[in-house]
């Protein structure tokens, strides 16, 4: 066990978003007293990464290891010396990866080389400077996972992450040296080798839908394959997928053999939700099935030895469905008065005043759409019976395709008995539709005051509802309960008892928000509960 495992069990990953980076970069320049901390947000790109690959071409820190540095600072550079103290004394065993969230640029990256330049831990070796530790990108919206080419084409010609990859395989682990010179070794294998990429699933779906989130994942995938190949490194994809199907969940073999063939070549890491883990391992035998369920999909998917049939007519039309559903997905959420019907017609206030989850429910403190995370964003709507991220939008797209291509109606009914990624796009769908009801969203919606509004979104929802259904029933094979009896039973043997639930937490969410009590804020969080439960999903 030792052997497999290590005496650390499991890695930590480092996990900061490259805002506050930039932020403590800048302070770290202004604490030196260099001009460029006036100028660095201003710069071009072009002439951000040439001042950091000008920075990264000595181990010299901009400040002593006594400076006083602002907060953002202190905290970054504080964490990574930790790191340094561990790798000096234990090597690499049991550290992770550096992620980057919300990577944007080149410079996300190469900025993280000088913040750990700063701590101490990049290392003179004889083939040059190099990071220890695998900087590994994180891209979460759908415009950053369409750049990912691009910006790591850049990351990954730099001098330095050139030199670092090699080294990041395991077997150096123990041979990681801070002080002095690394022996970089003569002759480099880099079969277990590789660059990590951890691709989001929660954002680009908030952006703009669950088909144009789930096909941009897989065209960024593979992008970055041929990318890899054409350079000769390997890529590792980390997943980080959701508790829900809105945000990259679903059945683990259709996951598995939905990926493009080779992008298991490196092995595959994935985020496990909170809320799941109870569900999945909390005994043995769940946590061994779970585990089976991965083990027996990752063989599959490596032993099919072909590529289920992406070929360009297919990418085309699934371009076309991406673009149309995500057009149709975005006029709904950025038409005045939406916010006013997401803020009344579901419990999100609630959330917002709940304890629950380890972040805020927004991201820089306000109240509005734009700025709200992607948990507490899907976690409202599904409350509310809309399950609105997991569908809104499909219908319109199919429709707008089929009316322009009669013939297309064939194709992506051929293609959803052939095309693993097309059957697991199109079934986890039919779930997020299937779970939703009609009723009880009327229900929600007569808590929005404005009428107009109300009768406006309402409509809207509930055409493309019934749109979906009626499209995804002449593409999907033969009646839903005969072709998935086991989610049919599971769905409709709940109905009944979260009906109740549903019509206690409106009149709840009406009394509070006519100015109830903090006992009322109380009972409501524990309906939240009751129905989260019930659904077998939060957000």
């Amino acid at each position: 066990k030792v052997e497999v495992f290590g005496f650390h069990l499991a890695r930590l990953d480092v996990r900061q978003n490259s805002e506050y980076h930039e932020k403590a970069f800048v302070q770290l320049l202004s604490a030196a007293s260099l001009p460029e901390a006036d100028t660095f947000l201003e710069m071009s790109e072009e002439a951000k990464v040439a001042f950091l690959s000008k920075e990264l071409e000595s181990l010299r820190p901009f400040t002593s290891q006594n400076s006083s540095l602002p907060q953002e600072a202190s905290a970054t550079i504080d964490a990574l010396r930790t790191l340094a103290s561990h790798l000096r004394d234990h090597g690499r065993a049991g550290i992770g990866y550096l992620i980057v969230s919300m990577t944007r640029h080149v410079s996300d990256l190469l900025i993280v080389y000088v913040l750990c330049r700063e701590a101490g831990i990049l290392m003179e070796t004889t083939k040059g400077i190099v990071c220890p530790l695998p900087v590994v990108p994180l891209f979460e919206t759908l415009n950053d996972l369409k750049n990912s080419e691009t910006i790591m084409r850049g990351f990954l010609s730099h001098s330095i992450t050139q030199t670092s990859i090699p080294i990041w395989a395991s077997r150096f682990d123990q041979d990681i040296q801070l002080d002095g010179t690394f022996e970089y070794p003569e002759t480099v294998n880099c079969e277990d080798a590789f660059q990590p990429i951890m691709l989001g699933y929660s954002d680009s779906n908030k952006d703009g839908g669950i088909l144009s989130s789930l096909w941009n994942v897989r065209k960024a995938q593979s992008n970055l394959m041929q990318l890899g190949e054409s350079l000769g490194i390997n890529m590792q994809f980390f997943h980080g997928r959701g508790g829900t199907l809105s945000r990259g969940a679903g059945p683990t073999h259709r996951f598995l053999e939905a990926l493009p063939l080779g992008s298991l070549k490196s092995g595959i890491r994935l985020t496990e939700q909170g809320e799941t883990i109870a569900q999945k391992y909390s005994n043995v035998l769940t946590a061994s099935n779970n585990l089976e369920q991965w083990f027996a999909g990752c063989f599959s998917a490596q032993a099919q030895g072909k590529d289920l049939g992406i070929d360009e007519d297919w990418c085309f039309l699934l371009d076309q469905l991406a673009n149309n559903s995500q057009s149709a997905y975005q006029t709904l959420v950025q038409s005045d008065g939406f916010e006013t019907f997401f803020s009344e017609a579901t419990p999100v206030d609630v959330l917002q005043n709940s304890r629950i989850g380890s972040r805020p429910a927004s991201r820089s403190g306000l109240r509005g759409v734009k700025d709200m995370r992607a948990i507490p964003w899907v976690f409202s709507w599904n409350q509310a019976r809309f399950y609105l991220p997991g569908w809104y939008g499909v219908g319109t797209a199919l429709h707008q395709l089929i009316e322009k291509d009669e013939k297309s109606l064939n194709q992506l009914r051929e293609g959803v008995s052939t095309l693993p990624f097309l059957r697991y796009l199109f079934y986890n769908v039919e779930s997020s539709l299937e779970s939703a009801d009609a009723e009880i969203m009327t229900s929600y919606a007569s808590l929005v005051n404005d009428s107009k509004i109300k009768v406006r979104f309402l409509t809207n929802i509930l055409e493309e509802h019934d749109r979906t259904r009626l499209l995804l029933d002449q593409i999907l094979p033969g009646p839903l309960e005969e072709r998935r009896p086991r989610f049919y039973r599971t769905l409709h043997a709940r109905d009944q008892d979260l009906t109740l639930l549903h019509k206690h937490q409106i009149r709840l969410l009406r009394q509070w928000r006519q100015g109830g009590q903090d006992k009322d804020l109380t009972e409501l969080l524990v309906v939240v509960n009751a129905i989260a439960s019930g659904q077998r999903t939060t957000g």
